[in-house]
């Protein structure tokens, strides 16, 4: 809705209501208001405005951190007072298990195997459980405001030019070759690098670490090619080659990926570069749309447009290529978002050409044929994001009823008889392939020490 189209009101309309459900995103329209009504001045308030939005990702790190710091400051204090010291699950067996996995490094290898050495470890877990828990709430809060913060960095670049003057399209009050913009567009170019192209980058560095874990396939013996060591390591060393001793360090990678930054790549395959998908892929994806729409509006529309529709087909060849999901269902809803993104620009090309041919002097049509083709441009518009809209709900559905309570699933079942004729059977196709009744990694691990320590 955002791309300079002239669209009908009836697609606006539809546009809008999908916006609604599908980015949900931080407004800050009231600033405004809030100066007027404490009698601020609302001289240059976009700048106000842009500095609120850039102290965002510091809320973003230091709400959470003030929430698990308590957490843990408070398990310390019980823990050392004894209230949990005589209950604390943790015992000599379970860490000599960690000690075994490699788990904590040299921090639990020099714990001593007794009950000391158990309530030092149950300390140390307390606080790695609220370091990770705050990691996990920085990450996934910072992902979600990501697009609407890189579009406000993006709007500081966004100017206009009117005659010899060029003003910044988000505010025309501002003008943009004055000096105090330029000191806000450094900040703004800071905060892009910072930000925009860190967030995607830590994730990245995060991540790399444990690939090697992520691509176990955890009922295959290790050999050579499972997992699949990455390149070349810093400093040029060769890549490690893992055997069956170092079950215990990937099987611990592999736990910490899926606790840790599982909401990145779970659902994707655990092979190649499949995991890295929603850090390499769909982040840049929506960073360089941002800017095709936001710092390309003094370019011509048509040329906007034209640019917007090339760099959707290249992400849609790039994942019909690679198809990195682990469910063919969730490789369709991302061809049919990608296919239906394209159908809706190139369309609404066709009616940016259309308006424009119609109000030159060089008419090929009646105002009642144009009203009439436009309409129907309107109507496939229409029909294909609502049969898109459509799949995705019923998709999302269908893989929600194997996640609700059997009760549930009983009474969904004699309510539709598809379900009751059916059910049982996809499901046992379905459930394994979305990651439903996966055994638990530390239950692996926990077992695989098990048996390593009796055969000793």
């Amino acid at each position: 809705r955002s791309v300079p189209i002239d669209w009908p009101n009836e697609v606006v309309n539809v546009l809008s209501a999908f916006e609604v459900v599908s980015s949900p995103s931080l407004n800050h329209k009231s600033v405004d208001c809030a100066f007027q009504s404490t009698g601020g001045s609302n001289d240059k308030a976009y700048y106000k405005k842009f500095e609120m939005m850039m102290f965002m990702p510091v809320f973003v790190i230091l709400v959470p951190g003030v929430i698990w710091i308590l957490y843990w400051w408070i398990g310390h204090l019980l823990f050392c007072c004894g209230v949990k010291r005589c209950c604390s699950s943790q015992t000599v067996k379970t860490l000599k298990y960690a000690q075994l996995s490699g788990v904590g490094g040299n921090t639990v290898a020099n714990m001593p195997l007794d009950e000391d050495g158990a309530y030092r470890f149950t300390l140390w877990q307390h606080r790695n459980r609220a370091m990770r828990r705050w990691l996990i709430s920085i990450l996934v809060v910072a992902f979600m405001v990501y697009a609407t913060i890189s579009k406000e960095i993006l709007k500081m670049f966004a100017c206009q030019r009117f005659g010899n003057k060029r003003y910044l399209i988000a505010d025309y009050s501002i003008d943009c070759d004055d000096q105090e913009h330029d000191t806000y567009r450094s900040y703004a170019a800071f905060c892009f690098v910072l930000y925009s192209v860190g967030l995607p980058l830590i994730a990245f560095m995060a991540l790399r670490p444990l690939i090697d874990g992520i691509h176990l396939i955890k009922n295959k013996p290790i050999s050579a090619t499972n997992p699949k060591p990455k390149g070349k390591r810093l400093c040029g060393k060769a890549p490690v080659t893992y055997t069956e001793k170092n079950r215990s360090f990937l099987m611990n990678q592999k736990m910490t990926a899926h606790t840790l930054f599982g909401f990145l790549w779970q659902g994707l395959e655990e092979s190649g570069m499949a995991p890295y998908w929603e850090v390499i892929v769909v982040t840049p994806r929506k960073l360089i749309m941002v800017i095709i729409i936001i710092n390309m509006q003094d370019v011509d529309a048509n040329y906007q447009m034209v640019t917007a529709v090339i760099v959707l087909m290249f992400f849609l060849v790039f994942h019909v290529k690679v198809e990195p999901y682990d469910a063919s269902i969730h490789n369709n809803l991302e061809l049919g978002s990608l296919m239906v993104s394209q159908l809706t620009l190139f369309l609404g090309l066709i009616i940016n050409f259309m308006t424009k041919n119609e109000q030159g002097s060089e008419r090929t049509m009646t105002e009642a044929e144009f009203l009439a083709l436009n309409g129907w441009l309107s109507a496939v518009i229409i029909m294909v994001n609502m049969a898109f809209m459509m799949y995705f709900f019923l998709a999302f559905s269908y893989h929600a009823y194997f996640v609700l309570p059997r009760p549930l699933q009983k009474l969904i079942k004699c309510l539709c008889c598809l379900c009751h004729k059916h059910g049982h059977k996809v499901a046992k196709h379905i459930v394994p392939t979305m990651g439903h009744n996966q055994v638990d990694e530390e239950e692996v691990l926990r077992r695989y020490n098990a048996r390593r320590i009796s055969n000793e």
